[in-house]
Formats: C-alpha cells, structure tokens, sequence
C-alpha cells in the first residue's frame, strides 16, 4: 500500500497558504461524540455546523465538502439517497460508526410456514433430472426438503410455498435455513403479492446448514423501476426458493436444501433495506430487478477485534506506521470493497471500473503484545461506481480517543485536510506507446483531484528504480475536478531491474507535495497469486482452480514453476516470512492434482474435458492443446518416473485425438461435398474443432446432441501445436511428432489464412513453441517475424491485461516468453516493466492482490475474468523472474 505522511499534512498544509478559507464542515448528531469531533475539527480550523435528517436532502459538495458520522451513530434510512448523491457530487464522508449503514435487525416471535413437512404442501418446480427428497436438518429432528440437480441448465428451479396462513402485516422477516453446495453457492429467494407482484432477494449458502433472516425490504420488485414500492407483507401470498443460472453457473452441479421457514417481526428498521444488498447487485441486474445503486456501507463484512488493541498512525515514524498512538479496549476492521459476484454478462474491465478505488491506511492496530495488524482506519477515493468520485474516510475506532488533544484525532484532522484541503493524487497507471510508434517507451498515466475553487498550477515527478528512470512534468489542475494527464519515462535501459523495483511519483502544488509510492516485487507478488490459487482450487471438490481448464493449465504451470524457482538457493530464506503454506510441496501437490483430474477425465479417443462443458462432456481441439501442453511441461525434468510416463501417454492420446481431425486434401474434399464447394471450415491444412455442441463454423445455433465437429477455423492449429511441441521435445524419438510440426509449420508460413489479431494470445504462444522445435533457419527466421509482429499487443493502456476477460494478460506471457528464446530489447523491457509495474506494486488499480481480493471465487464472468488475469499475469511475471521456467528445457 502507497505510503502517506498524513499527520504533519494539516501544518504543512496551513503553513502553504492553501487553506486559507475555512472548509465547512457538518456534523450529524450532537451527543457525546458529536461534541468532541466539533472541537477536534474547528481547532482545525473547519466552519463546522450540525445537520439533521432533513437538512441532509439538499447537502452540497460544493458548499459543504465534509459530512461526518460520528460514533454509534446510525444515517437516517430516509437519507441513503441523498448520501449517495452527495458522494457522486464530489462529497467526503467520514464515517467513524462501522455499523452506522447497515441497519442490521433481528427476527422476533416467528411463525411457522408450513408445507415443507408434507408432499402436498409444496409446489415444486423441478425441470427433467432434477429432484427434490426429504432432509433432515442439522438438529436431526426437523424436517426439509432438498433439491439435487446434476446441472443447474437453464431452467428455472424453485420450491414455492403458500404464505396465507402465515403473513401478517408486522412480520417483516423471512427466516430459514438452508445450505448449498460447493458450486452451488447462492439461493435467490422470492415473494409474489396478491396482485401477482414479484420481488427478489439473494443470499450466500455455503455446503453445510446456516440460518438465516432477510428482511422483506430486501425484496426488490422484478420489472420495476428503482423507486418502485417495496412489498406489502400483508398481501404476500407465496415464497419460492429458486435455483437459476441467472444465479450460479450454468453448469453448476449440487442443488440446495431448505428448512424451518417462518415469518417474523423485526426487532427495528421495518421497510428500511439492509446493506446487505449492496452484495448481489450483479444478481439483481440479471434476474431482472432494477439495483438500488444509492445503497452502500463501507463497513459491510466489517469483523470485530478484541482487545486491547495498541493503534499506529500513518507518519508517527519514519517507516509509515509509528509506534503506539493509542490503547483501545476493542475496534472494527475496514473491510475490502464488496467483492464481485459471476454474472455472464459483465465484462472484466466494467467491474473492474466499477470498483476502482485508491485505499490509503491512516491508522492500524495491533493486539498487544505481538499480533497481526488490521487497517481500522482508511482514506477511500472512489474511481467508480455511483457513488464517485466521492471520498470515504473510514474509521472503526469507537471506543477511542478522538478529542483535540489525542493523536488519533490529529491523524484524522490530517486524512481529512488531505481530502479538501489540497490538490492530491488518486491513481497511477503504468503504461507504454501505443504500436503507432516506432520506440517504445515506459510512461505513467497519472489522475489526480483538485478540491479547491481555483485553478492550480502543478508539477509532476515520476521516479524509478533509485532514479535510474525518471520524468518531470507540469499539468494545470483544473478547479474541483479531476485531472489526467501522462508522464513518458522514456526506454528501459538493460541495467533496469524489473523483478523488483521502487517508484514514486510526486505532485508539487501550492507549496506541498503528496505522493503515492511502493515497490513492484515480482517475487513476493507471486507468492501471494500461488496462495490465492491453493485457496481457490479448495473451493473446488476435485482439483480444478476454475470453471475454465485451459487457464487451469497455465495455473499449474505457474505453480510447478515457482516451486522450482523456491528450492533455488537463498530464495526460501528470503521470502520465509511471507510464504507459510506456499511451500514448493504444496505447489506441486496442486499442480499434480489438477493434471491428474483431466487426465483421469480423458476420454478413449484421446480427447481432453474443457471444464465449462461438462453437461455436454465436450472436447475441444484447441483447449485440448492448452491443457495438455500444461500437464506435458510439468511432467519435464524433476518429474517422478510413473507421473512422467503417465502425463506422456496422455500427451500422445491427445496427439492423436488431433491428427484424427487433420483436414487432408481428401478430407477436405469429402467435406465440401457434404457442405459445398469452398465451404468454410473445409480448407486442407485445418485441423477440426473437436466434440462440440453448435456451429461454430457459421454461427447458426446449437444442435441438439454434441457431435464431432471435423471442419475446423484457422485458428485451432497454432493454438494446439504447442503441445505437439512439448510432446516432441519430451520424447525427441517420436518421429510422427517431428514430422507433424514441420507439416504444421509448412502449413502456417506457406498460406496467407492466419491473421494475427489482439485475440490471438493463445496462437502467439503456439508460435513460439514452434520456433523451439524446428531447426532450419529460413522457418525460424519466419516464425520470429510473425512473433515479434504480434508484441504491439503487449503495449500500450494496462486495459490489454484485461482484454476479453483477463486472456489479453497472455500477450506479456508471449513478451517474456520472446525475450527468452529470441532475445532482449528495450521494447520488451518497456513492455514487462509496465506489467510488474502494475501486477506486482500493492498499491496500484490493478494488482494481483488487488484481483484477488476483489473477485475470490472463479465461477464465471468478471469473477472468472479476474482469476483469468491474474493467473495469466502470475505466469508472465514467472518468465520474467526466471525466463525458461515456463519452457521445457531443451533434452541433453
């Protein structure tokens, strides 16, 4: 995380000039707490004024550019909306109540909901396959029912009780237990009124029986607008537990389990929607209910600490954090920003937009005398989504000292000037030219907030490496806005270390500078990526990390390549304190254990499972060759005996499950007899696309029963070739391989039919396998043409990481990969700077920890997208850090 100086700014900045006038301040409330915020904020010089509920409505940024939710305090409900437009104006709250925009309540008095208990007392709709049996829940006593379904599919699945008997207008919560299945992982839960009215919630299962209590104002009318009336509870008329593919992947296998329903009271906050909504906005938006976007709480998922806790702020010492500012009995920690949810139909970089934020610490805690620190205080600038360009200033400190004289408080005196005192920084991205020129240089795309009236002249530093790199720049800040502008670094000189690097860039405005800084540490940031994965792949019941296998592939690989860089001298020591289980066991313990599951799954005819067909059991050529190209590499040298020989019979039944789909002339002509002359997908040379379920030659629709799709596209052959490459040079004897890599290389130089595109990640890597396999100069010197045509797709905005769910990431893999068979330039240096740049500095937007915690699971859409990205940046940034980890090792 970037490091800030937050408590000397307030001086630095009074003594500056800027803060000439006194930015006006309100105050919500006016007790005990209340009180000491007003006199800690106006020795600071703040024109604090108290609000009320009602004066809330009409608050201006612009007039009023701080609001502040003192401790234990709760935000008026009928306030959200007019708190969310204030953020989106520009506002600042300080919110110091870590429960105060949750309007958590607890069921009373609840009434049963029968019918689970008898077969005719529930309506169920259970599509072919699906059924639905009697359970017992975990107090062994009570009755349920559970649904098994061995694919979600995509129809609709629901359990739909009558609520007559048991609504009332004061019972307000739905209560219920329930548990899921690993892959099934929500429920979304429905009320339909008397008028036919329907309204949605959700909530998270996990495999084992929880209870739960959502209230009725968490029930969002399907196909009405935001403002729409929330339901009657005295009209609902039946509750339906559904399981959709608008809720979890399609291909999801599991079903859930419900019980003990009942309606209850609330203990407070009738008709008032909890922050827990916040959570399913994707799965709201795709059920069709229009999300409340003015809902949020930045605390939401906060947990406890007991104390006593010793507390630091930012800048009491020379290293960032200083000693102990403060002993508090108990605190809240900040919570990360609520992570994504799969959704199909939201791309990668949209969600990406939606949560982009800068996360700046103020203060930390420590239980005494020796434990783990927790952030409980956080300056958040929102980037995107409804509320910025808003700024949050947290705190989960309600039992401490915050009064004028304590340095608590000075601290948030100083994260609170930081905000509207001064210009400031807000986001850094690394960057490189676009293809369009001819040198390639490093630079930094750098946005930046001026809070006050006027205009502000200001200068810009960029730094890295110790200064071996460095670019000044000057930008006119425009008055309460932001601002963006670009500093070019210039090339990366050979001596640039970019397996770990500092950076610092620097603004100068108005007398004071503000900065964001880290270090981009390839080592470390790949060690929490492998971390990420071994969790990730425990989400799993058998050994797969996703629902995608051919970027499973490259995680294994990944894995098996850092377990052998850790055994490398030094290295363990070095890192000893950061890796606890990442231990080059447990790497290849999982990497084996996903090749193991595709190899068990390989079907007689040599082809591979995909992972996100398995209803349909489908085998693609092209994903074939991805995953088997992964197992081939780890079984390379360091491989036992009987797991080598097992990974290269696979790799020779997959060999074979393609050369079965080679188009040869009497193929082809066979083909176009069947389709018509010139057909697409018949051309001699292709390679079939595998067993598969649609035309994906014509795009005219799915058929009704997988089949084997034997006219091919262009670009299944370079894709797959890897793998024959990988075959080869494990077992250089097997003279069919040679002879089809020179065919195949024939076939791609001699023909003008494979385009290379900014899609061509997969084909680009296939290429370079190749030139590893073939030896005549004149086919070499060819291949390394078309490769280094192909590195214009590794420059440029970071936004090409994201590019089509995370695959883009693949390019800077083909850049390293280059680098090392090909060799070194400043192109390539410029490119895998920007790339450890933004993968492995903590604190910039688009960071490996930044991705993993934003989207944890890898079920399907963004979530997928940013395991996707991560993983295919962790295997680029393992070439850089040890180039040929990736590779086979050519044999002796």
């Amino acid at each position: 995380m970037s490091s800030h100086r937050l408590v000397a700014l307030l001086a630095l900045t009074m003594a500056a000039g800027v803060a000439a006038a006194s930015p006006r301040l309100a105050l919500l409330g006016d007790g005990a707490s209340a009180s000491l915020l007003r006199s800690l904020y106006e020795q600071a010089g703040y024109a604090v004024e108290t609000v009320a509920a009602a004066g809330l409505e009409g608050l201006d940024a612009g007039a009023v550019p701080v609001l502040v939710l003192p401790p234990r305090t709760v935000f008026p409900p009928s306030a959200r909306q007019a708190l969310s437009r204030y953020l989106a104006s520009g506002g600042c709250l300080v919110d110091l109540s870590p429960d105060g925009l949750a309007y958590d309540r607890e069921p009373l008095e609840p009434v049963p909901v029968p019918g689970l208990d008898r077969p005719d007392g529930v309506e169920r709709v259970l599509p072919a396959g699906v059924t639905a049996s009697p359970v017992v829940l975990a107090d062994g006593l009570t009755a349920g029912l559970a649904v098994e379904a061995p694919f979600v599919g995509m129809e609709e699945i629901a359990l739909r009780l009558p609520l007559a008997s048991s609504r009332h207008p004061e019972r307000t919560m739905v209560c219920f237990e329930a548990r899921g299945a690993v892959e099934v992982d929500a429920l979304r839960v429905a009320l339909r009124d008397d008028r036919g009215a329907r309204y949605i919630a959700f909530v998270e299962l996990t495999p084992s029986w929880q209870s739960y209590a959502v209230p009725m104002a968490d029930f969002i009318r399907v196909g009405a607008a935001a403002e729409a009336a929330p339901v009657d509870p005295g009209a609902v008329q039946t509750l339906s537990f559904e399981l959709s593919y608008k809720v979890v992947w399609k291909e999801a296998r599991g079903g859930f389990a419900v019980g003990r329903v009942a309606l209850a009271r609330a203990s407070r906050f009738d008709g008032v929607p909890s922050a827990a909504v916040a959570r399913w906005r994707n799965r709201y938006e795709r059920s069709g209910a229009a999300f409340p976007a003015w809902i949020f709480d930045p605390f939401l998922g906060t947990r406890p600490l007991a104390g006593p806790l010793e507390v630091a702020v930012d800048g009491a010492g020379s290293g960032g954090f200083g000693p102990s500012a403060a002993v508090v009995p108990s605190a809240w920690a900040v919570p990360p920003p609520v992570p994504f949810r799969g959704t199909e139909d939201l791309e990668l970089r949209d969600a990406l937009a939606l949560s982009a934020r800068l996360r700046q610490p103020w203060c930390r805690a420590v239980a005494a005398p020796a434990g783990a620190a927790a952030v409980v205080g956080e300056v958040r600038t929102l980037l995107g989504g409804p509320q910025a360009p808003g700024t949050l200033i947290l705190g989960g400190l309600p039992e401490a000292d915050l009064g004028p004289g304590s340095t608590l408080g000075q601290a948030l005196v100083a994260a609170t000037a930081r905000v509207v005192r001064a210009p400031r920084l807000v986001a850094v991205q690394p960057i490189t030219t676009s293809d369009g020129e001819t040198t390639v240089r490093l630079g930094c795309r750098v946005s930046l907030r001026n809070p006050l009236d006027a205009a502000v002249p200001a200068t810009l530093t960029v730094s890295l490496a110790d200064g071996l790199l460095q670019a000044t720049g000057t930008v006119d800040l425009a008055p309460r806005g932001q601002t963006e502008t670009v500093l070019w670094i210039g090339e990366v000189p050979a001596a640039f270390p970019l397996a770990r690097f500092g950076w610092r860039v620097c603004l100068e405005a108005s007398g004071r500078a503000d900065c964001l800084e880290g270090t981009a540490d390839v080592e470390g940031a790949l060690v929490d990526a492998a971390r990420y994965l071994l969790r990730l792949q425990e989400t799993h019941p058998d050994g797969r990390y996703s629902l995608y296998f051919f970027t499973d592939a490259y995680a294994a690989r990944f894995l098996h390549a850092l377990a052998g860089h850790l055994e490398a001298p030094g290295v363990r020591e070095r890192l000893d304190r950061r890796l606890g289980e990442v231990t080059p066991e447990a790497l290849r313990a999982s990497a084996y254990r996903f090749c193991d599951l595709v190899i068990d799954r390989q079907d007689a005819s040599g082809g591979l499972p995909i992972g996100y067909a398995d209803r349909d059991d489908l085998r693609y050529t092209a994903d074939g060759g991805s995953i088997a190209l992964g197992f081939l590499q780890i079984a390379g040298p360091g491989a036992d005996p009987l797991r080598r020989a097992r990974y290269l019979e696979a790799g020779r039944r997959y060999a074979a499950f393609r050369e079965a789909l080679f188009i040869t002339p009497e193929t082809s002509a066979r083909l176009q007899a069947q389709f018509g002359p010139g057909s697409p997908g018949t051309q001699a040379g292709f390679y079939g696309l595998g067993l598969i379920n649609a035309d994906l030659v014509t795009k005219t629709g799915r058929w009704p029963e997988p089949r084997l799709e034997e006219r091919g596209l262009y670009w299944v052959m370079p894709i797959s070739v890897g793998a024959i490459c990988a075959l080869h040079r494990l077992d250089p004897a097997q003279e069919t391989c040679a002879e089809v890599i020179r065919r195949d290389a024939a076939e791609y130089l001699g023909k003008d039919c494979y385009p290379l595109s900014r899609a061509s990640y997969f084909h680009v890597e296939g290429l370079l396998w190749l030139l590893e396999a073939v030896a005549d100069e004149p086919t070499r010197a060819a291949l390394r043409e078309r490769i280094h045509s192909a590195d214009r797709y590794a420059r440029g905005e970071t936004a090409g990481l994201t590019y089509l769910q995370g695959r883009g990431a693949l390019h800077w893999l083909n850049l390293a990969t280059a680098r090392t068979l090909i060799g070194d330039s400043p192109a390539a240096r410029a490119g895998l700077a920007q790339i450890a740049w933004t993968m492995a500095s903590a604190s910039t937007a688009l960071s490996l920890d930044g991705l993993a915690e934003r989207f944890p699971t890898s079920v399907y859409g963004p979530s997928a997208g940013g395991y996707r990205c991560l993983t295919h940046s962790a295997i680029a940034l393992m070439e850089l850090l040890q180039p040929g980890s990736t590779l086979l090792p050519r044999q002796p």
